[in-house]
């Protein structure tokens, strides 16, 4: 027996857009045959006697574990978000002197 009932609609029309299913009941299928291709570890299913919920947990592929090009894209990132929090510094700095500029001058008048 199959329910019909949708339990989470955004999930289902994301996974659509991504051309991963395509309707009721036939994307689990379609997602496990994509995930075969690519060499992917098999998804679990995880769910009670009365089907009162439904979880999957999909494990990630070896390749994305240790790997060294995604490792270096992460450090490029983590240096931009350095090099711009260092900016933001130098721009606050900048902006609370000009700050005491202006309230000496208007003290002095």
């Amino acid at each position: 027996m199959r329910t019909r009932r949708y339990r989470n609609r955004r999930i289902g029309d994301f996974l659509k857009e991504l051309h991963l299913v395509e309707g009721i009941n036939t994307g689990i299928p379609i997602a496990i045959r994509e995930i075969k291709k690519n060499g992917s570890p098999l998804p679990i299913f995880l769910t009670d006697e009365d089907r009162t919920f439904f979880s999957v947990i999909i494990p990630i592929h070896e390749a994305f574990i240790n790997n060294d090009y995604l490792n270096s894209k992460l450090e490029d990132i983590k240096k931009k978000r350095r090099k711009s929090k260092k900016r933001r510094k130098k721009q606050r700095k900048k902006l609370l002197k000009r700050k005491r500029l202006r309230q000496k001058r208007q003290l002095r008048q």
